[in-house]
């Protein structure tokens, strides 16, 4: 039996609630994890600093091409703080080195915020960006947001799994759980303003602990601007069901803010919820809780799921396992979307919270697979049928055009859309390089004899598609996406 496990060094902890992130290469960035365990239930809010969550400073690289098992965990260089609950986030291009660095932003220790965070060199991989002027204990730290305006400076700043995205401009932007809503452009240090902290009056309106959050579906060449979504969440005093979206948040004059959608909310409250963004640029939500505000004690849980297309909430159909806390959901190439795990699924049922000595369930690591509605009209599915993607990934780069061939569709069915998703990296109830975008193309038709093909146009700003491995999907003009091929977008 092949071992794919890694050893921990001895007192430096392990990896639970690291952050992670695919970056270019392929390879697998998880950055931070835990020290010290507390304890097993934790009450809401979070409890006050020295509750006995020390993070770790462990980073390391997660090859799944590697020859052997045992070449496939690359310990790199310690992180400079101890970041238990950090995000990891994949930038574009730097414009001056022309490659791309990863961020490792926030978390806790001991229960206190770590406001700053590190980036990957991308020209050795295994150690972090250098800050000029740094202390001789943190030299690879950059400091995060300022302090905002009374009465509670911290919304502004870094704590446990900010939401950052990047956005079409170059700027990673914050979305959660935290309403405070900060911009951060790491290739132009421009001194104070570094961090682009938006007036208080733009701030969310709530708290959003272990809420989701997503960047909408792009569009090219027509994308104008880029636009955030958080999606529910607990707000210290509910478990909410609303939305909030933000409005130009690409524009760098300082317009960006966040609305209410008051006809997007979803159908119930929930916290604990996963988002994943579908082929044909439906919004979904699956899992959560919406009455407990205990973690990992789910007492009504949303067993439905529930998308967003059209400008409506819609249920879809419903599961008989909870999904709560600690639990995931990720697109699949088969355009399905897997489900997995939840703090619920770990334990007997019993009281909330749980004692520390609560039994463990014995069917615990299980996963459930969703068929969204669009593979069941029994409408043809787009073949690609191009070479190179059988049983590898296609070789693209940004700012150009490239040919996709497919198996000829019924009359009445054609392709409508060309999609790059991203592969997935979910943790703790977000993916903030999670992105779907549709990409320009035309048809060309068959040669005779032959498939008919689209000559698909890649846009040229890394930001908006950041170097990676992404799932091209076709989707048809009825909304039925095709099993995905794999794209290396470099």
């Amino acid at each position: 039996m092949l071992n794919y496990e890694t050893c921990m060094p001895a007192g430096e902890g392990d990896l639970f609630c690291a952050g992670h992130a695919w970056l270019p290469n392929g390879t697998l960035l998880v950055a931070g994890g835990t020290e010290e365990h507390g304890g097993f239930v934790s009450p809401v809010p979070p409890p006050p600093p020295g509750n006995g969550w020390t993070g770790s400073r462990l980073a390391y690289v997660f090859d799944p091409n590697a020859a052997t098992p045992a070449l496939m965990w690359t310990a790199i260089d310690r992180l400079d703080a101890r970041r238990w609950y950090p995000s990891v986030v994949v930038l574009g291009k730097d414009p001056n080195s022309l490659r791309s660095s990863t961020v490792v932003l926030g978390g806790t220790d001991n229960g206190a915020g770590v406001n700053s965070y590190q980036a990957q060199d991308p020209a050795t991989p295994n150690s972090w960006v250098p800050r000029l002027g740094a202390p001789p204990n943190e030299p690879n730290t950059f400091p995060g947001p300022s302090a905002g305006p009374p009465p509670n400076p911290e919304r502004w700043q870094l704590h446990d799994y900010p939401r950052h995205f990047l956005l079409s401009n170059g700027l990673a932007a914050l979305a959660g759980m935290r309403p405070g809503t900060t911009r951060m452009d790491h290739y132009h240090l421009t001194g104070p303003t570094y961090w682009q902290a938006n007036d208080p009056n733009w701030a969310m309106a709530s708290w959003r602990d272990y809420g989701t959050a997503v960047l909408c579906p792009l569009s090219f060449p027509s994308q104008q601007f880029d636009q955030l979504w958080a999606i529910g969440g607990f707000s210290g005093a509910a478990i909410l069901s609303s939305v909030e979206r933000s409005v130009q948040a690409t524009a760098n004059n300082g317009s960006q803010h966040w609305v209410p959608s008051p006809t997007t909310n979803m159908s119930g409250p929930r916290w604990f919820l996963n988002s994943v963004l579908l082929p044909d640029s439906t919004v979904l939500v699956v899992g959560g809780e919406q009455v407990s505000t205990t973690y990992g004690c789910a007492t009504s849980p949303a067993l439905h799921a529930e998308a967003f297309r059209g400008g409506l909430w819609k249920r879809w159909n419903a599961t008989d396992i909870i999904r709560d806390y600690h639990s995931s959901a990720l697109l699949l190439p088969s355009a399905k979307v897997m489900t997995a795990s939840g703090e619920s699924r770990r334990y007997l049922p019993g009281p909330c919270p749980r004692p520390q000595n609560a039994q463990r369930r014995t069917d615990e690591v299980d996963y459930q697979v969703f068929s969204p509605p669009y593979l069941h009209c029994g409408y043809s599915r787009p073949v690609i049928r191009n070479a190179a993607a059988q049983g590898s990934a296609l070789a693209w780069t940004l700012n150009s055009t490239r040919y996709v061939e497919y198996d000829a569709l019924p009359p009445g069915t054609s392709v409508s859309a060309v999609v790059l998703a991203r592969a997935g990296s979910v943790t703790h109830h977000c993916d903030p390089n999670q992105r779907v975008a549709n990409l320009a193309f035309t048809h060309v038709p068959p040669v005779e004899g032959g498939r008919p093909g689209l000559n698909v146009s890649v846009p040229a700003n890394s930001n908006s598609l950041p170097q990676g491995h992404y799932m091209l999907f076709l989707v048809t003009n009825l909304g039925t996406p095709s099993t995905a091929a794999w794209v290396s977008l470099q």
